[in-house]
């Protein structure tokens, strides 16, 4: 019966992202409208962002998008979105020195305008439409980073505002089960390429 429920409600997550449906289901997972009230209050925004292992009632900082990334201090420089890929960098190189890279198979932006991603558990399971994490960081001064990657298992809250200028605002808390306990949260401002 809990898989049933649990494939259900992936089933209807996929749908409602790819669709811009705004609904929620039986698990964690959800794709909601943003007019939807937060619970947080002022308050709650304060709190130095970490390492959560749920997101539940959590709030978003309101500040810069900050973090770790394989025991590294990140902080996010530039941000873009291209075909459905959110790309959060720090460091000028042709590759980053750190890098989050969500891809969010909705390549249209009006599928993101406006909505939000809450898979609040960890123990969410991967299927297809489900944002696939890419965390890049590079070790000992080589040139080329090492990349970990997430299909499921990972908790987020993810928020889009609506495009301004060629870029889209966004609000991320993202935490991913690897040893060092890699995370980031805050805003971000994402050109559009």
């Amino acid at each position: 019966m809990a898989y049933c429920s649990r494939f259900a409600a992936r089933v209807l997550f996929a749908a409602s992202l790819m669709a811009c449906v705004c609904t929620s289901s039986v698990s964690h997972a959800q794709a909601t409208s943003s007019t939807e009230k937060s619970t947080t209050s002022p308050a709650d925004t304060k709190k130095e962002a970490t390492w959560l292992e749920e997101l539940t009632d959590v709030a978003i900082p309101k500040t810069k998008a900050t973090g770790k990334i394989h025991g590294n201090a990140f902080t996010i420089q530039r941000a873009e979105i291209q075909q459905g890929t959110l790309t959060m960098r720090q460091g000028s190189g042709f590759f980053a020195d750190l890098e989050w890279k969500l891809f969010l198979f909705a390549p249209e932006i009006s599928r993101l305008e406006g909505h939000f991603l809450n898979i609040d558990t960890e123990d969410t399971e991967a299927v297809k439409n489900m944002p696939h994490v890419y965390m890049s960081w590079k070790e000992g001064g080589k040139d080329l980073p090492k990349t970990k990657t997430w299909t499921g298992g990972y908790v987020i809250q993810l928020r889009f505002g609506h495009v301004t200028n060629g870029k889209l605002p966004g609000e991320i808390y993202l935490c991913v089960p690897d040893m060092k306990r890699s995370f980031v949260a805050g805003t971000f401002e994402a050109t559009i390429k």
